[in-house]
C-alpha cells in the first residue's frame, strides 16, 4: 500500500504541474478543447484514485472541481477568468493536501467548505463576470509544497546509464590493474578514488534498477480467480515479501515462468472442492507466493496443498513419449522422477484444457529462468502439494566471480555457485580422486563428487593429457547438486560487467557471456547449470553419488578473521600471531614513508591491512561501516612472529577452525592463498612474506632503537 500512494502522489503532482499550465493557457485561449479535455481527465484520476484510497474530504473536493469541468467541456458554462480563478484555487488546495499526506499518511482536516462553495456556484454559472484581485505569489523563500521528490524515466535511459557505467567499471579496472604494476603512490591514490566514485556511481545506477517482486505478482490474484472460476475449484492466494527487490530485467524475465507455474497449480495441482473434502481436505485449497533473499540470490517459491505428483505418471508419461526408456524411467528415484517435468514436450495431463496439456510449459519455465542465471526445481508429495523454488542473481549487469586458468585461457566462474576451493597435492591424488563407474570423483569429508575437468568440458587445446601434480578444484553448488570443477589455477575473485555473446558462441550451453579483465583482455563466462547439464550431472547418472563412512577428521588450524577494505575478509594463523594489542592511535610514528610503533624498548614496523588488500572490486558490497581513521581514538595491533612486525587491524571479526589446505593459491603480495570462510572468500595472509616485507624497513626482529 505505501508503494502504491507513493506512486499515487507522483502522480497527482504531474497532473496537477500540467492543470496549472493548461489553465493559465485556457484564460488566455479559452477555445483549446484538447487543454480543457486533459485537466478533465486529470481531476477525474485523482477523484477516482483517493476514492480508493479512502480520502472523503479530497474525494469531495475533487468531485466539485470534477463538475465544473463536466460543465465546461458540455459548453454549458463559458470558460473565463473568474473560472480560471477559482479552478487554480482548487489546484492550491488540491496541492496542500498532498503534501499532507505525504508528511503524515492522512489527509487532515483541510478547510475547503468556502472553495467547495465556490466551485458549485461556479458549476451553477454564478461566478462574477470579473476575476478577483489574485493575491500576491507566496515569498522561490517561503515553504511550499513541492510533492514527492522523484523523477519517471524511459526504462531505455536506464539501459543506457547502466551500459556506460559498464564501461567506466572495465575502464577504471584497466587503471587499477595498471597502478598496481607501476607502483607508484600518486597514481595509486588517484586510481583509488576513481575507483570509489565508480563504486558509488553503479551502486546508485543498479539502485535505479531494482523493482520488488510484488509487481511481478500483481496480476496473480486476478489470474487465480479466473482460473478458479474455469476449473469450478476454490483457491485462496498468500503473498509473503513482496517488497524483496530484483533487476527489472530479471523480473520481466520470469513473468512468464511464473504465469505458467500458477497455472499449473490451479490445474493440475489444486482439487476441486468435493475431491479435496473426500480426502479430508478444506474445500477450499492455498496457493502461497513468497520471496526472500539468500545471500547474492533472490528466492521465489510458489507452493501449493493440492495433489502433487505422482512420480509413477510421470515415469510412464516419460516413457510413453520416448523421452526416456522403461529402464532408465525405472531407475530414477522419485525425487529425479518428478524433475522430468521439466523436459521439452512432456506433459502428464490426460486431456488439453485451455490452458495446459499441450507439454509446452515447464521447459519454458526452466528455459526463462536459467537464461537469466537462475535455476528452478521442485518438491512434491503424491497427495501433499507441490512447491517450486526458482533461485535468481540479484541483477545481470554485475557478477561477483573467480577467475581461472585452464588450457592456458582464463575463464570467469560466478560466486553466486561457489561452496569452496580445495588444494589436492600431488602426494594426496591417489587418495582424494577416484573413479566410480569409470568417472573421476572428488572425496570430501566422507561424501564422493562427481568431477569434472574445466579443459575437457571445454575442448580445449590439450585436453586429455595425463594428470599429474596438484589439483586446484572449484566445488559449486547447484540446486541440490555439489560438484567439483578441476582448473589449472585459481586467479583471482572480482566484479565483472557481463557482454552478451554474439554469433558464433551465443546459444552455447556452456558460456554464460563474456567480460573485459583489468589487463584488457575478453574472458568467458562459464554457464554452470549449462556445463552441468551437458556433463550429465543434472540428470540420473549424475546423482549416483555415494557416501562413505566418515574420513578421519581432517587436520584443522585457529585463524584469526578480520576486516580487509570494502567489506572483503582476510584470515591470519592464530599460531603466527604472538600478541594481540590495543594501542592509542596517536601511538603512531612515521619513520620516512613507514609507520612504526614504539613497542616494548624497540621500533616495530607496522604493515596494514587495508593497504596489503587494497580494494579491487568493482563497486561497494555494502555501504561503509568503519569510522574514518581520524576518528579512531584506537588500533588493534597483531604482533607476529617473535615481534619483528605489527599487523594494523581494521576490525577482527571471529576466531574459527579451519582446514589449512583447503585454499587456492595467492595472486598479490603478502598473501598466500584463498580460502572460503563463513560462506565468504577470504585472502590468507602470507606471514613469512610480511617479515620479509617488513624487513625492508629496516630489518625483523631486532632492536631499532630505545623507547
Amino acid at each position: 500500500m505505501d508503494d502504491l500512494l507513493r506512486e499515487f502522489l507522483v502522480e497527482s503532482h504531474e497532473h496537477l504541474d500540467r492543470m496549472e499550465a493548461d489553465l493559465v493557457a485556457l484564460e488566455a485561449a479559452p477555445g483549446d478543447e484538447e487543454a480543457l479535455a486533459r485537466v478533465f481527465r486529470a481531476v477525474h484520476t485523482i477523484k477516482g484514485t483517493c476514492g480508493f484510497f479512502g480520502m472523503p474530504r479530497l474525494e469531495a473536493l475533487a468531485h466539485a472541481g470534477e463538475n465544473v469541468l463536466t460543465r465546461l467541456l458540455g459548453g454549458d458554462l463559458a470558460f473565463s477568468a473568474a473560472v480560471a480563478g477559482v479552478l487554480l484555487r482548487f489546484v492550491d488546495a488540491v496541492r496542500s493536501i498532498l503534501a499532507t499526506i505525504e508528511k503524515t499518511g492522512k489527509e487532515g482536516t483541510p478547510d475547503a467548505a468556502a472553495l467547495v462553495r465556490d466551485l458549485e456556484e461556479a458549476a451553477a454559472g454564478h461566478a462574477p463576470a470579473e476575476a478577483a484581485a489574485p493575491e500576491p505569489p507566496p515569498d522561490e523563500a517561503a515553504e511550499t509544497p513541492r510533492g514527492p521528490r522523484s523523477v519517471r524515466l524511459d526504462v531505455s535511459v536506464l539501459d543506457e546509464l547502466m551500459a556506460g557505467v559498464g564501461e567506466l567499471v572495465l575502464s577504471r579496472n584497466q587503471i587499477l590493474e595498471a597502478s598496481e604494476k607501476r607502483r607508484d603512490p600518486a597514481l595509486g591514490r588517484a586510481a583509488q578514488h576513481l575507483s570509489r566514485i565508480t563504486g558509488e556511481l553503479q551502486e546508485s545506477v543498479m539502485r535505479a534498477r531494482m523493482e520488488p517482486v510484488g509487481r511481478a505478482w500483481a496480476r496473480v490474484p486476478r489470474l487465480v480467480r479466473d482460473l478458479a472460476a474455469l476449473f469450478g475449484k476454490q483457491v485462496r492466494v498468500t503473498m509473503k515479501g513482496g517488497e524483496t527487490e530484483l533487476d527489472r530485467t530479471i523480473l520481466e524475465a520470469i513473468a512468464d515462468p511464473l504465469t505458467h507455474i500458477v497455472r499449473n497449480s490451479l490445474d493440475h495441482g489444486i482439487e476441486r472442492p468435493d475431491t479435496r473434502k473426500a480426502t479430508g481436505k478444506p474445500a477450499t485449497g492455498r496457493l502461497a507466493l513468497s520471496a526472500y533473499q539468500e545471500g547474492g540470490h533472490v528466492v521465489i517459491e510458489i507452493r501449493d496443498d493440492g495433489a502433487g505428483i505422482d512420480p509413477e505418471r510421470v515415469r510412464a508419461a516419460a516413457v510413453k513419449k520416448g523421452l526416456r526408456t522403461r529402464e532408465e524411467a525405472a531407475a530414477l528415484s522419485d525425487a529425479d522422477a518428478t524433475r522430468l517435468v521439466f523436459l521439452p514436450g512432456f506433459s502428464t495431463a490426460r486431456e488439453v484444457t485451455p490452458v495446459s496439456g499441450r507439454g509446452v510449459g515447464m521447459d519454458v519455465v526452466r528455459t526463462n529462468v536459467e537464461g537469466v542465471g537462475g535455476t528452478v526445481d521442485l518438491v512434491s508429495a503424491p497427495g501433499k502439494g507441490t512447491t517450486m523454488r526458482i533461485l535468481l542473481p540479484l541483477t545481470l549487469a554485475i557478477l561477483p566471480a573467480l577467475v581461472v586458468s585452464a588450457g592456458g585461457q582464463r575463464f570467469v566462474v560466478p560466486q553466486s555457485y561457489l561452496r569452496e576451493l580445495v588444494l589436492v597435492q600431488e602426494r594426496e591424488r591417489g587418495v582424494r580422486i577416484a573413479r566410480v563407474q569409470d568417472a573421476p570423483v572428488l572425496r570430501l569429508r566422507g561424501r564422493l563428487l562427481p568431477l569434472l575437468h574445466l579443459d575437457e568440458q571445454l575442448r580445449l587445446a590439450g585436453r586429455g593429457t595425463p594428470r599429474a601434480g596438484s589439483a586446484s578444484i572449484v566445488v559449486l553448488d547447484l540446486e541440490d547438486r555439489r560438484f567439483g570443477l578441476v582448473v589449472d589455477r585459481i586467479l583471482d575473485t572480482q566484479e565483472t560487467v557481463v557482454k552478451r555473446l554474439g554469433p558464433p558462441l551465443d546459444g552455447i550451453p556452456v558460456y554464460a557471456g563474456a567480460t573485459i579483465l583489468g589487463d584488457g583482455s575478453i574472458a568467458l563466462i562459464v554457464d554452470v547449470p549449462g556445463l552441468a547439464e551437458a556433463a550429465g550431472i543434472l540428470d540420473e547418472q549424475g546423482a549416483t553419488w555415494q557416501e562413505e563412512p566418515p574420513a578421519p577428521e581432517e587436520k584443522r588450524e585457529r585463524f584469526l578473521l578480520v576486516q580487509a577494505p570494502d567489506d572483503g575478509r582476510a584470515v591470519v594463523p592464530l599460531g603466527a600471531i604472538a600478541r594481540l594489542e590495543e594501542f592509542p592511535a596517536r601511538a603512531i610514528e612515521r619513520a620516512g614513508r613507514h609507520e612504526v610503533l614504539q613497542y616494548r624498548g624497540r621500533i616495530l614496523p607496522l604493515l596494514r591491512v587495508s593497504d596489503l588488500l587494497a580494494e579491487r572490486r568493482t563497486r561497494k558490497r555494502k555501504p561503509e561501516v568503519l569510522d574514518t581513521e581520524a576518528e579512531r581514538k584506537s588500533v588493534q595491533i597483531a604482533v607476529l612472529g617473535d615481534g619483528g612486525v605489527g599487523l594494523v587491524i581494521d576490525r577482527i571479526l571471529d576466531i574459527v577452525d579451519l582446514a589449512p589446505e583447503a585454499q587456492s593459491p595467492g595472486s598479490r603480495d603478502g598473501v598466500k592463498g584463498t580460502m572460503i570462510v563463513q560462506g565468504r572468500v577470504a585472502e590468507l595472509l602470507d606471514v613469512e612474506g610480511l617479515l620479509r616485507m617488513a624487513g625492508g624497513v629496516g630489518g625483523a626482529g631486532g632492536p631499532r632503537g630505545r623507547a
